[in-house]
């Protein structure tokens, strides 16, 4: 707490080996939000815990992350950090770059990068991603039944 009281940012950066449902949860409870939420996606994490952006979303907001700190930790918050700006972002003549959410009813079963199993029972789910004129339907990734690992990297042994 008296890093982030000082000023340093802390980033989620779900990756293979680097998310825990309890950790997450206990920092929550105590006041201590990420201030962004990211994923560390890369082939060997794509299968495994990671899956996608809206599946991390989902798991922060399971673990008592409110709604909007989950949205702006997505999306605003890392805009600022690399110096890009945050204001007008929806003004017209602006340049359109979102993505279009729901927020769903969900009983999915997903694991954290040390194998712990959670159920979300809400769920970010993604329709389309528009940039400028260019709209794209958008869907979150789900590995195939059996297909799902865990890390095995040893980082968190």
């Amino acid at each position: 707490m008296k890093c982030a009281d000082k000023g340093i940012r802390l980033d989620v950066g779900h990756g293979g080996a680097s998310f825990s449902f309890k950790v997450a949860e206990i920092a929550i409870e105590r006041g201590l939000l990420p201030f962004s939420i990211s994923t560390d996606l890369h082939d060997h994490s794509l299968n495994g815990p990671v899956w996608d952006m809206a599946t991390t979303m989902s798991k922060l907001l399971s673990v008592g992350m409110p709604f909007e700190a989950v949205v702006t930790a997505s999306t605003t918050a890392p805009m600022s950090a690399v110096g890009l700006s945050t204001s007008d972002l929806l003004s017209v003549g602006t340049k359109a770059e979102l993505t279009v959410f729901d927020l769903v009813d969900s009983d999915l079963k997903v694991r954290d990068s040390q194998g712990a199993l959670a159920t979300l029972h809400r769920m970010f789910e993604p329709h389309h991603a528009i940039r400028g004129t260019v709209h794209v339907r958008a869907s979150r990734h789900m590995p195939k039944e059996g297909e799902a690992k865990v890390c095995t990297c040893g980082a968190h042994a």
